[in-house]
């Protein structure tokens, strides 16, 4: 459930005695869980804010452009809801875009962490990141609930150039 998923990170953040005033997601994927995020605290409502993105002009690939959605004032903290992060190549777009509003973050929670050096790139920029899963984890989860068997298993250890 989603709302679930909203209750478990903010409770991740609450845990973690994170320092916010708006939750923002790294857009398209991750907007819903920073939606449920918002609504789902326990002492109402978390503003939320919202990146839209755009066509660059010289290469037509979507970035990420401007908020397009929610109310801040400067200097604010935005903690930054991620579903998965791999390189760190969106997060940190994102991060840039909003730094670039006049807001700071300090703060990342993503949902999946892939072990692909994002969160290390992230951390080495100065930023904290919060993941509920690392990849392997739920990748023995799945194999110890026989959700995927042994093979399986080793050859998608093996495609994430993860020990086994």
């Amino acid at each position: 459930q989603l709302s679930e998923i909203g209750w478990i990170l903010y409770s991740m953040a609450r845990m973690n005695h994170l320092d916010y005033s708006c939750v923002c997601a790294v857009p398209h994927s991750a907007d819903p869980y920073a939606e449920a995020f918002s609504s789902g605290c326990s002492n109402g409502k978390i503003r939320l804010l919202k990146l839209g993105k755009e066509s660059d002009q010289t290469s037509g690939k979507k970035k990420i452009a401007k908020i397009t959605h929610g109310d801040f004032k400067c200097c604010e903290s935005v903690l930054l809801v991620t579903e998965v992060i791999d390189r760190g190549e969106s997060t940190l777009e994102a991060v840039s875009v909003i730094e670039a509003s006049g807001l700071r973050v300090y703060d990342i929670l993503t949902i999946v962490d892939r072990a692909r050096g994002g969160s290390s790139r992230l951390r080495a920029e100065g930023y904290n990141v919060y993941c509920l899963f690392e990849i392997r984890e739920l990748l023995e989860l799945y194999r110890y609930t026989r959700k995927i068997g042994e093979g399986d298993f080793y050859e998608m250890m093996h495609y994430l150039h993860l020990e086994s």
